[in-house]
């Protein structure tokens, strides 16, 4: 019985859910190009600046740290995140361009980790990784919460 309160109120939850949720009406989904096509040339640096976006990408602890270091928002800073991971893939198989460029992704994926240790996601400083802040007085209050707890 204590249990029936958060079980119905789930339940009404996925009821309205579901009456919300129409099925005849398909999610409208952005166009995207495909991605085999692209300029016939790119430049080393602008493959350096794919490789760099879609590397920072590709780790959701370091997207979400530069995301939250941008001051543009959200929105604005996560676009150019995601074209670059739709440009990636095409770019790393690209025989030519790795031979006059080198693999650009291989570097960037070391430079973006090694940087991040460092408290630096592409242009922005953050925090050094691992900690939040006020990260030790906070666990000290948890643990002695949780010790009073106990005691009582």
């Amino acid at each position: 019985m204590q249990y029936l309160p958060s079980t119905l109120l789930l339940a009404l939850l996925f009821i309205f859910s579901s009456v919300l949720a129409n099925p005849t009406r398909p999610a409208k989904v952005p166009f995207t190009e495909p991605i085999h096509k692209r300029d016939a040339t790119i430049s080393c640096a602008e493959y350096a600046s794919i490789a760099n976006l879609s590397s920072i990408s590709a780790n959701s602890t370091i997207r979400a740290a530069y995301l939250q270091a941008s001051p543009l928002g959200t929105d604005p800073t996560r676009a150019p995140l995601d074209q670059a991971e739709l440009k990636e893939p095409s770019l790393i198989f690209d025989a030519e361009l790795n031979t006059r460029c080198g693999n650009l992704t291989t570097i960037a994926l070391a430079a973006v980790n090694t940087n991040f240790s460092m408290g630096v996601v592409g242009p922005f400083q953050v925090n050094a990784a691992g900690r939040a802040v006020g990260s030790v007085s906070l666990a000290a209050l948890v643990s002695v919460i949780l010790v009073a707890g106990l005691l009582l």
